[in-house]
């Protein structure tokens, strides 16, 4: 069981909006049925879904963490040792949880092996999916964080962006600045006081004529918050379904509603010596052909 009390500022709101603004990822048709099946109380007494709720209102919610978090039924491994596991992130899904109303990738990693000593070693945006790598003993996660620090270990992210790109092939630099209020990060070319250099490189994989969308390997020489996300949007080739960088009128006209961005490709460089040395000759990577044909798919579903 799930409980919220409604805040000051959510006083005379639908419950079905207090109770989604708590559980983003629970799917509509999962939250008719707790009602139907009654299954959610306020103030100890069942109520419906067109019930409007009051401040300090107790809600609770009795259903699975599966059902509030719309929880894979199977997660998809794409590499695993005695050291460390590749996993593939689903979009909306957290990479870490921050509050009880919220239920993490690495939880759910943590619950399918049994091994609440797996930790994640990167964080991927909500709505951005792909591998995700995770050590799991002690030794592997110090190795990996050393690793990330000192960019031994090369990500690759596939994105779909909209336009032409300027060049074929460019390494960009300049710095990021956060503006923690409205959550974006905007991309500069002087150093201001709390921007954080950036470095990017792209290559231009496919241009898709037919929908002006420009197919891209991304190599991360830095990991800052929404790095591709912002870099794109100032080089005036947003990624398609962005809604914080993009362009809704677009994102909408092809039918993508979360950004169109895959954690794709690992490789590693780890120093001789090292307990994860042997990794240098392991090659990870999703199929680019079978990600660009599902992005054909949503865009030929739209016309």
């Amino acid at each position: 069981m799930k409980k919220i009390i409604v805040k000051e500022s959510q006083d005379s709101q639908s419950i079905l909006k207090v109770i989604l603004k708590a559980f983003p990822n629970l799917k509509i048709s999962s939250l008719h049925k707790l009602f139907r099946v009654k299954n959610i109380k306020v103030n100890a007494k069942r109520v419906k879904k067109d019930y409007i709720v009051s401040s300090n209102d107790i809600i609770e919610i009795y259903a699975t963490d599966e059902v509030l978090f719309s929880i894979p039924k199977n997660i998809v491994y794409n590499y695993e040792d005695e050291n460390i596991l590749i996993a593939y992130k689903p979009k909306g899904l957290e990479s870490v949880s921050y509050d009880e109303f919220s239920f993490s990738f690495e939880q759910i990693v943590q619950k399918d092996k049994n091994n609440y000593n797996i930790k994640i070693c990167h964080r991927l945006d909500t709505n951005t999916e792909g591998l995700m790598l995770f050590s799991k003993n002690d030794a592997a996660n110090v190795e990996m964080l050393n690793a990330f620090k000192k960019n031994k270990i090369y990500k690759n992210y596939l994105a779909f962006v909209h336009g032409a790109m300027p060049k074929q092939y460019d390494y960009l630099k300049g710095y990021i600045l956060k503006d923690k209020k409205l959550g974006v990060s905007k991309i500069i070319n002087e150093k201001k006081s709390h921007a954080l250099s950036v470095a990017t490189e792209y290559e231009v994989l496919k241009y898709l004529h037919d929908y002006n969308v420009s197919v891209l390997n991304i190599t991360l020489y830095t990991g800052r918050t929404h790095q591709i996300r912002a870099h794109m949007k100032h080089l005036g080739t947003p990624i398609v379904g962005d809604s914080k960088y993009g362009n809704s009128e677009i994102n909408n006209k092809l039918g993508f509603y979360s950004q169109a961005l895959f954690s794709y490709k690992y490789a590693f460089n780890f120093s001789k010596g090292s307990k994860l040395e042997y990794l240098n000759s392991i090659y990870i990577s999703l199929d680019q052909d079978e990600i660009i044909e599902n992005f054909l798919k949503i865009c030929n579903k739209k016309k």
